[in-house]
């Protein structure tokens, strides 16, 4: 982020400039109030170049607050950068699990993952609606609870959340943040069962697709 951040204000490399430049979206829909501070996310055909500096870069400088990027120093955007990202308050129980399940989760507990509506509202995409139903907006309610392709996966799910809690109804905040009235142990047995979701329905598969 910081050599990202350092590329577009002139202190990195020309080489690194020249590259980035061409991304600035040069129309992109929006009514942008703070021009270039918003980047359209190059074409990504294989998963490693989507998870390469650029691509990867761009999607984590679209989620950031304006506040942050506008920052008029490196040192002022390090400063507000390390407050942004590391909090006191980490639920230990996040760490849990494979990493590509993990990332997963944490990019659906961030409003930033591949759904269409996490995409559009980073004005990566120009259609929020779910590709496997039609449904106009994909996010997290809908690929959690009502997207009838992952009927057999929720299901799954659910029936194994109701085996570790004595919840009357399961809720959107129980499967992204778990619960801090639980231990950690139960809430990785909850997270668990969230990634095993997240991988049956292999909706995240592959990353450069919808």
């Amino acid at each position: 982020m910081i050599t990202f951040y350092k590329a577009i204000n002139g202190y990195a490399p020309a080489y690194l400039q020249h590259i980035i430049h061409p991304y600035f979206p040069a129309d992109t829909g929006y009514n942008l109030r703070h021009s270039g501070q918003f980047f359209q996310l190059p074409l990504c055909r294989t998963s490693s170049y989507f998870n390469s500096f650029l691509p990867s870069t761009i999607k984590l400088w679209n989620e950031l607050p304006i506040t942050i990027k506008s920052a008029t120093s490196i040192a002022s955007f390090k400063s507000k950068l390390k407050s942004y990202f590391y909090t006191s308050e980490i639920n230990p129980s996040f760490n849990y699990g494979s990493r590509v399940e993990n990332i997963h989760h944490c990019q659906l507990r961030n409003f930033s993952s591949n759904l269409k509506r996490h995409l559009f509202d980073h004005f990566i995409e120009n259609d929020p609606s779910c590709p496997k139903c039609g449904s106009p907006s994909e996010d997290n309610q809908h690929f959690l609870f009502d997207c009838v392709a992952f009927s057999q996966h929720r299901q799954k799910l659910f029936d194994a959340i109701y085996s570790i809690t004595s919840l009357p109804s399961i809720d959107l905040q129980i499967l992204l943040h778990g619960s801090p009235e639980y231990s950690y142990g139960k809430n990785t047995l909850l997270f668990q069962a969230v990634h095993a979701f997240i991988k049956d329905s292999q909706r995240f598969k592959s990353s450069n697709s919808n």
